[in-house]
């Protein structure tokens, strides 16, 4: 049996972010496998208070380390830093392997300090506790190897979407999909959807982290129209009624919605930033442009209507890349295969 431990999705849809969406599936293809394990659940929006959230975990540790697992595994974007110690002492006791993945692409710059001195601390602590370590890009991977002899990839991964079929004829019609603020380049689709040679138009969903953004894009009806939230069932039909995905963002780690796109066999427009470039590479699965360079927005627009059709082609093949149930086999081999401390 398995302890895991992770951040379960909240009944408000609007907080579920990528680490919530990615723990959730992981907990579905598990159950797929059969796989026994001890769940705990680490999203505190799920409790009623703090206090709550601590008895619960204390109730948990006590019960777990009752029921001797295998492992511990720590499914976490920034809680680790205060679970692993405390799940160490457990883990030794019971000789336990300890795991952790970790969501997002901020680890680097957590352990060199750019977080502040006590995250540095807590980190490269979390690091000399666990056995195993999953992260999503090859670049954390490099950098984690000099630091650690158990460094491995587990990518930003969805299910595999059955009714996926190629769209072969560019239509214009584009979604966004993330928060309304100026981070996600919202700013930035709104200033080039004014342009009348583009033959696009723009909808987007998720939540409003900037009114004034919202107010911009209301203005222009003819090639904007913010569409609310999608709810998590109706992610892939939404898509997959579009042309493209675009992601025009300043920031970002490994964001699973351009996964999705490709799981609908959509094409991506997005930026070449953070983590993107592995998950994209120009010509193939979408286009790229420098962050805040509007020309090269435009321009990128222009490739894929010009080159629509192979650009689509070549998505079945990233969905592949990227199918959840594959990644959690290779997850559980390499985590079966190291069962207990030395």
């Amino acid at each position: 049996m398995r302890a895991i431990l992770g951040p379960n999705i909240s009944d408000d849809s609007s907080q579920n972010g990528g680490a919530v969406l990615l723990f959730n599936n992981f907990l579905y293809e598990l159950d797929k496998e059969n796989v026994k394990y001890l769940y705990f659940d680490t999203n505190k929006k799920n409790y009623r208070n703090l206090l709550f959230f601590i008895f619960s975990f204390i109730c948990y540790l006590i019960n777990s380390s009752i029921r001797r697992p295998v492992s511990y595994e720590l499914h976490s974007s920034n809680d680790y830093l205060f679970i692993i110690p405390i799940i160490t002492i457990i883990s030794r006791l019971n000789k336990s392997t300890l795991v952790l993945r970790k969501f997002g692409a901020e680890f680097e710059n957590t352990l060199l300090g750019y977080n502040g001195w006590l995250k540095k601390v807590m980190s490269r602590l979390s690091l000399k506790c666990v056995n195993i370590i999953f992260v999503e890009t090859k670049f954390l991977k490099r950098f984690l190897d000099d630091l650690h002899d158990n460094v491995n990839i587990f990518p930003n991964v969805r299910v595999r979407y059955k009714n996926a079929a190629l769209k072969k004829v560019y239509d214009g019609k584009l979604i966004f999909i993330g928060r309304i603020e100026k981070e996600k380049g919202v700013h930035d689709i709104i200033a080039i959807a004014k342009d009348p040679a583009l033959n696009v138009h723009i909808d987007f969903y998720g939540p409003v982290h900037d009114n004034k953004l919202l107010e911009l894009i209301k203005l222009h009806p003819k090639s904007l129209t913010y569409k609310g939230i999608i709810d998590k069932a109706e992610i892939y039909k939404t898509i997959a009624s579009y042309s493209a995905l675009v992601l025009p963002s300043y920031k970002e780690g490994y964001p699973g919605v351009i996964i999705e796109s490709f799981m609908c066999y959509r094409p991506v427009i997005s930026t070449e930033v953070g983590g993107i470039p592995e998950i994209v590479q120009e010509g193939v699965g979408g286009v790229l442009f420098p962050p805040g360079d509007l020309q090269g927005f435009r321009a990128a627009i222009t490739k894929l209507e010009l080159h629509y059709e192979a650009l689509a082609e070549s998505t079945p093949n990233l969905s592949k890349k990227y199918d959840s149930s594959l990644h959690t086999k290779n997850y559980l081999n390499i985590t079966s295969c190291d069962n207990s401390i030395t």
